[in-house]
């Protein structure tokens, strides 16, 4: 089966590319990130091609990847931490599950009312988006299927 990896938050394509085959030579170094409460990690941290790739693979599929606060934060920090490794030259974003993300995680979003709460998972999201788009290293996300975005 084959995966679009596009880069991320850019409206260029790129060419179509089994995921086999990208990583066919590579050796994985799995480590955990950040850890839910059922010791499960948010996200999952593999190295690729010598350590030069690394891949961020969101780890919440039973919630269908849903963007918690928790995740946002934990994603960004990562983010930020490989943009310092002079070694890492890319790095994809993947998931776990059947989806890559449902976007905004709405029983965080129902769970407080009022406008401070809402505008609190915003701004982080804002964050988020600003360090991918901020950072030296390209960012590429693998997506298998359908993907839609708002572009500002």
């Amino acid at each position: 089966m084959n995966r679009i990896i596009t880069p991320f938050l850019h409206l260029r394509c790129s060419p179509f590319f089994s995921n086999a085959r990208l990583f066919s030579s590579s050796t994985s170094l799995l480590s955990s990130i950040s850890k839910k409460e059922s010791s499960q990690p948010l996200i999952k941290q593999e190295f690729h091609l010598d350590g030069k790739v690394a891949r961020l693979v969101l780890n919440c599929p039973k919630r269908r990847n849903a963007l918690s606060l928790d995740l946002m934060e934990s994603l960004r920090k990562e983010l930020k931490e490989l943009d310092n490794n002079t070694k890492i030259r890319t790095i994809i974003i993947a998931s776990e599950g059947n989806v890559f993300s449902a976007g905004h995680d709405l029983n965080e979003l129902t769970a407080e009312s009022g406008p401070s709460s809402h505008k609190r998972v915003f701004n982080k999201c804002v964050e988020l988006m600003e360090t991918i788009q901020n950072i030296s290293l390209p960012v590429i996300a693998e997506v298998d299927g359908l993907v839609t975005a708002v572009q500002k």
